[in-house]
């Protein structure tokens, strides 16, 4: 701390300061301490002499308040006249900006940079803290954010930015999905809005449609649950939907005709249920003897099969 004998010594140090250094330099601004002459035990010979005192440190903050040092005019170039203005024109939390941002050019990229990523990381954590119990605050980021995307440049970057981090992140991947499928079953209109975007897309994305299904057929064999679900399913759309009944039947006509492996799969299938399922058994006798006596073509048709060795043999039975 340098301590003066006259006030005129300080201004003329002052003024050496300002003068040697250039336009550019970071002052750092510390207190300033007056003391009558009777107070001084050992007057200084010279215009500056380094004495720390406590004593001036606590007169500092007592006569800090009243003090005001003007720098001359002539010594202020026209730019930082300019900048100090501004600052002290705007508001609070813009001259602490505009302070944060002087302190960042003066000092070195080494020494500033893990400042200010720990400083952004603790905003952002207290952000995240005042979102979760805060309902105003929640309510006008919500706000701010609609109003934000109604803009389409800042729509497109934002989706930009999570495709490219979530095929990047495998935590906020993961996170995205946990998220997804939470809201898609408590969310309604979420859940009707994805089916109608897999329905247009599985419609019109040959691509899309070929993994699904894949991914469809290969779950169905190695997920049993899903396999159970699948097949009541199918039973029970095929009771209730007369279109999908007479698709079925014309897609199992039409495979059964061309498809050999699948056209033995079916015959064993039939006679295998044919021996163990009585009320299948019954019903295919039924069927079979109100077909030979409704259909001409039947009878000529089955001659060789329904009698051997004048012996009547099952419909579906092994020859």
């Amino acid at each position: 701390m340098l301590t003066f004998s006259d006030l005129n010594d300080m201004a003329s140090r002052l003024l050496q300061l300002f003068q040697d250094r250039g336009a550019e330099t970071c002052y750092e601004f510390m207190p300033v301490a007056f003391e009558r002459e009777q107070q001084l035990k050992k007057p200084c010979s010279s215009s500056a002499c380094v004495s720390p005192s406590k004593s001036n440190f606590i007169s500092a903050k007592k006569h800090k308040k009243n003090i005001d040092v003007r720098i001359p005019e002539h010594l202020i170039t026209d730019d930082r006249n300019q900048c100090v203005t501004r600052v002290i024109k705007t508001s609070k939390q813009q001259r602490r900006k505009e302070m944060r941002k002087i302190t960042k050019q003066c000092a070195e990229p080494e020494h500033t940079a893990p400042y200010f990523e720990i400083r952004k990381h603790k905003r952002r954590q207290y952000e995240k803290e005042k979102y979760a119990t805060s309902w105003q605050f929640r309510m006008k980021k919500k706000e701010l954010a609609k109003k934000c995307n109604q803009d389409l440049s800042v729509k497109n970057k934002k989706k930009e930015y999570f495709v490219r981090r979530y095929h990047a992140d495998a935590v906020f991947q993961m996170k995205m999905k946990e998220y997804t499928v939470r809201r898609y079953h408590t969310n309604a209109f979420f859940q009707r809005k994805i089916k109608e975007h897999m329905v247009r897309r599985y419609k019109t994305d040959d691509i899309f449609r070929k993994k699904m299904k894949d991914y469809m057929v290969r779950r169905y064999q190695t997920d049993a649950p899903f396999q159970n679900k699948m097949k009541d399913y199918m039973v029970r759309r095929y009771q209730t939907d007369a279109p999908f009944q007479n698709k079925m039947k014309d897609y199992m006509v039409r495979r059964y005709q061309t498809d050999a492996p699948f056209q033995k799969k079916m015959k064993d299938y039939m006679v295998r249920r044919y021996e163990t399922d009585v009320p299948f058994q019954n019903k295919m006798k039924d069927y079979m003897v109100r077909r030979y006596q409704t259909d001409p073509s039947f009878p000529e048709q089955d001659k060789g099969d329904t009698w051997s060795g004048g012996t009547k043999r099952a419909p579906f039975q092994k020859r």
